[in-house]
This record gives structure tokens, C-alpha cells and sequence, in this order.
């Protein structure tokens, strides 16, 4: 995904670049991957990742790429409505956002990127397995929308 990579590629392109306040709230959001993945609910779990991912923006003032991430988070949210369960939130925070924070914190840019793609890579797979499970366009679920209508055309219930 094109604005982590001019993220990571502008914050780590000199040493210190990435503001120690900025780091703070990046170990912070991390330490919280964390605890949220333990949690029943995975709402905390969904906004806290969320928010990682825009600090590291946010982090390097680069506004137009801030303001296009903003609008990509927004179709994220969306996606989160369709009922998406995330099976293994423990594992994911530690592989995608305490792996990042670590390798952001040890100026580590190769790795950065590695994580950040491998991040996207999966959700882009969630979401298209829950397109072919739904057998739609993403816009519904199961047995509403598109399957409906087929069941209906073909007279089932």
C-alpha cells in the first residue's frame, strides 16, 4: 500500500526523524495490540490497529499522504461492517504492529516494509475470501442480497 511505504520510507530516511513523542504513541498503541487481543469483543482490537496505522502516517506530516490514508481507513471501516471476525488477533498483533513498532524503533526500513506489506497482503485476502464465501460483490452477506435473489429465482427458500 503506497502511503506506508512513503510513510516508512520518509520517517526512516535519516536517524531521528521519527519524533520521540510520535515513537511514545506508537509503543503505546502497540503495548495496547496487545491487551485489546485478549479481550472478548475485537471492537478495540479493530480501532486500536487502526489507529497505529494512521499514527505512523500522521507521523510524518506529509498531509497528502495523510489525507488519502484517512480516506482509505474509511473503506477499511466499511469493510469491518460486513461482520469480519478475526480469528487470531493475538497473532496478528504481535506479527503486524509489535513487529512494526520494533523495527520503526530500530530504524529497521527493510523489515518496516516487509510487515506493512505482509499487513495489507492479509487483509486484502480477508477480504476477498469473504467475497467468494459470500458470493456478492462485498456489498452483502450470505443469504441476503445476490444468494437471495438466486435462491428466490430458482424458487428455493
Amino acid at each position: 500500500m503506497a502511503p506506508g511505504k512513503i510513510a516508512l520510507d520518509h520517517l526512516l530516511a535519516e536517524p531521528g526523524r521519527l519524533a520521540t513523542a510520535d515513537l511514545r504513541r506508537l509503543e503505546k498503541l502497540a503495548e495496547n495490540a496487545v491487551k485489546f487481543a485478549k479481550l472478548d469483543s475485537q471492537a478495540e482490537t479493530i480501532r486500536n490497529d487502526l489507529e497505529f496505522q494512521q499514527a505512523i502516517i500522521d507521523a510524518t506530516g506529509l498531509q497528502r499522504t495523510m489525507r488519502y490514508f484517512s480516506e482509505l481507513t474509511a473503506d477499511v471501516r466499511r469493510f469491518n461492517q460486513l461482520g469480519v471476525v478475526y480469528t487470531d488477533r493475538k497473532g496478528d498483533a504481535q506479527r503486524y504492529v509489535v513487529k512494526l513498532f520494533e523495527s520503526l524503533r530500530d530504524g529497521d526500513l527493510s523489515t518496516a516494509h516487509d510487515i506493512w506489506h505482509a499487513k495489507f497482503a492479509k487483509a486484502l485476502e480477508r477480504y476477498l475470501s469473504l467475497i467468494a464465501d459470500n458470493e456478492s460483490d462485498g456489498a452483502s452477506r450470505t443469504g441476503v442480497g445476490v444468494q437471495a435473489g438466486r435462491q428466490r429465482a430458482s424458487g428455493r427458500k
